[in-house]
């Protein structure tokens, strides 16, 4: 960059300047390398030492403070220039004054590459640290003010560096006509048009730097907010301007931050609550009040208790681990077949089928909810064994009937449950299972709603008072032998 500056101010010079242009080019050459080396040798020594520091520069002022020292440097150059040629050469103010333009001018273009060149790796570098989404602020600056800046800043270099060319040429015209030497006004054109190629060429490159840098933070935009469609709400905008983009990515994380909250609190309910239950909730617009909640005239209610034999030898934590071994096996056969877990109580797990939505025969996904959780058992059991542990033994009953599903409590502390006898019915079919020679129990309800299939693995166990009951229910299972 700095040879190619050399050249153009050495060009600028001697097309504007007629002292300048009566130095040997290659001298006047020699003469601005040899400043602007030093210069810029001594910029390049204090930003080694100063690199140390730059972890304390503000990541928002770091293509400032690189804008502000790149043009500070060329100022130095360009005064320093012009007081060698005033002492040295003896040449009038009026030629360091374009001197002074001229390094300025080329300056404000090399300025504004590197604060870009900056501004983009800054960019870079903090999209690709994951802790950070917010940095500090600074003074805001439009997008708007910048180009206008820009414009502003290049309509000025434009029009002075066009106007000192044309009337150093003028200057050689009435000269020439004095002298009788010919002089052609395309030279004029020439050179004019010469002039303000190199300042457009350095306009539209500093415009696609500028361009660049804003497609990337545009870009940053679109990623963080197809993660967070995809459902990642880890991901970020980097804050690293203090324009418009900087307001949007605020906005785009603090979304993110409240989607990933809410992500965190359905989460979190769901371990309280069945996940179905939890999202329906969350998904309310209304205020959750007591009461709130759906009746069901299809809903299979199973209870699952499981009864350790010689419980009172088992001691209070180790029952306790054995438990928490067991029920995220029945957790998850309950969700595998569409069932809602209700509620732990004690050593038993409450589920119902078909609350939320009718999918496919309710009552077969509890059979096999059911089934599926005793052969996992027998899985459990081996291993409780090889510890030295006596095996576990469970029962379920499973009744079909209605139900109300809604909050009860008071409005400090609510607790979403279901209710009706079809609960109540489950829970003595469970208790049941102690004195029947079958581990599940189901009622002729919710027998004549399984498919064929279903109802020739079951046989008829006969007619029981449950407690609670006056009138015998007629129960079937599988028998404990099979």
């Amino acid at each position: 960059m700095y040879p190619i500056s050399v050249f153009l101010v050495t060009f600028y010079g001697i097309q504007v300047c007629p002292f300048l242009e009566q130095l040997d080019v290659l001298v006047l050459t020699a003469e601005f390398a040899l400043a602007y080396g030093l210069v810029f040798g001594v910029k390049s020594q204090a930003y080694q030492r100063g690199s140390r520091l730059d972890d304390e520069i503000p990541p928002l002022q770091k293509p400032w403070v690189a804008l502000k020292s790149e043009l500070g440097a060329w100022v130095i150059v360009s005064v320093v220039l012009a007081i060698w040629n005033g002492f040295w050469y003896q040449f009038p103010v009026e030629s360091g004054l374009k001197i002074i333009m001229g390094s300025l001018t080329v300056g404000i273009f090399s300025a504004t590459y590197l604060s870009l060149d900056v501004e983009y790796v800054t960019i870079l570098y903090y999209a690709e640290c994951s802790n950070i989404d917010r940095l500090e602020h600074g003074r805001f600056f439009s997008i708007t003010t910048k180009f206008l800046v820009f414009v502003c800043a290049s309509l000025f270099v434009f029009t002075v560096v066009i106007m000192l060319l044309i009337y150093k040429d003028f200057q050689t015209m009435i000269e020439s006509h004095e002298v009788m030497m010919a002089f052609e006004f395309r030279w004029v054109v020439q050179e004019v048009l010469y002039v303000f190629a190199i300042l457009l060429a350095g306009s539209y490159i500093a415009a696609r730097l500028y361009c660049r840098n804003l497609e990337l933070m545009f870009d940053l935009q679109l990623r963080a907010l197809s993660a967070v469609e995809s459902g990642n709400y880890d991901s970020f905008v980097p804050v690293v301007s203090r324009d418009e983009f900087s307001q949007i990515a605020s906005h785009t994380n603090g979304m993110i931050v409240g989607l990933r909250d809410r992500e965190r609190i359905k989460r979190s309910f769901g371990k309280y609550l069945s996940p179905t239950i939890a999202e329906s909730i969350l998904s309310s617009e209304e205020e959750t009040n007591l009461g709130a909640g759906k009746s069901r005239s299809r809903c299979s209610s199973p209870t699952s208790g499981d009864s350790p034999p010689n419980l009172e030898k088992v001691e209070p934590q180790e029952l306790l681990e054995i438990l928490n071994e067991y029920f995220p096996m029945v957790v998850d056969h309950v969700h595998g077949h569409e069932g809602v877990l209700d509620k732990f109580i004690g050593d038993a797990a409450m589920a119902v089928f078909g609350l939320e939505a009718e999918c496919g025969n309710v009552c077969d996904n509890v059979l096999e909810t059911s089934l599926a959780i005793r052969e996992s058992l027998e899985d459990l059991n081996e291993k409780l064994g090889a510890r030295g542990l006596d095996p576990l033994r469970n029962g379920v009953g499973i009744h079909y009937g209605n139900v109300a599903a809604g909050n009860i409590g008071s409005e400090e502390r609510l607790e979403y449950t279901v209710l009706g006898d079809t609960v109540n019915t489950a829970s003595r079919l469970e208790s049941a299972t102690k004195d029947l020679p079958t581990p599940i129990a189901i009622s002729v309800e919710a027998y004549n709603r399984l498919s064929a299939t279903n109802q020739a693995r079951l046989v008829q166990i006969g007619e029981v008072v449950l407690k609670g009951k006056s009138l015998p229910c007629t129960i079937y299972g599988q028998p404990a032998a099979a």
